[in-house]
């Protein structure tokens, strides 16, 4: 269960509060559960989540991995992970930063799997911005506990 928004309600154990996860850490855990095409039963009170909580859950091209294929981890080092997955004809690679301090991640695409080295540019799907390749290198900021979810093709 996502334990996002306002939890806690009427439990029998611990009082009424918002969740503990930062929004950061909130995305980290949406992504890795959409990588993983798990059931999204999200455990919070819907009416009083917070707007930037509820967006989390509506962003399409995230969504969109849960209709994906081949999710796996590649690479694991120290507190990078990255994981790769496919879903309707796009590349998604989400670069994990597990470190308690906010990281700039560079990567070539050659190390990332990207099937077209030749791409210019690729999307970041959580905020739709696009994110230049200089030289087959990507170059992206990552909050601490964060994730960036990159979408190439």
């Amino acid at each position: 269960m996502l334990p996002f928004g306002r939890i806690g309600i009427r439990g029998h154990v611990g009082r009424d509060r918002l969740s503990r996860l930062t929004l950061e850490e909130q995305r980290t855990v949406m992504t890795l559960w959409c990588l993983l095409r798990s059931p999204l039963m999200f455990g919070g009170h819907l009416p009083d989540t917070p707007d930037d909580t509820l967006a989390l859950l509506k962003r399409l091209d995230v969504l969109a991995l849960r209709e994906g294929q081949d999710a796996r981890e590649i690479v694991r080092d120290g507190d990078l992970v990255i994981w790769s997955a496919h879903a309707r004809g796009r590349e998604y690679r989400a670069l994990f930063w597990l470190g308690s301090e906010p990281r700039m991640l560079r990567a070539h695409v050659d190390d990332l799997g990207v099937k077209d080295p030749a791409v210019a540019e690729c999307e970041d799907a959580w905020s739709g911005e696009a994110v230049p390749i200089d030289g087959g290198w990507v170059e992206v900021d990552v909050p601490a506990h964060g994730v960036r979810l990159l979408v190439f093709g």
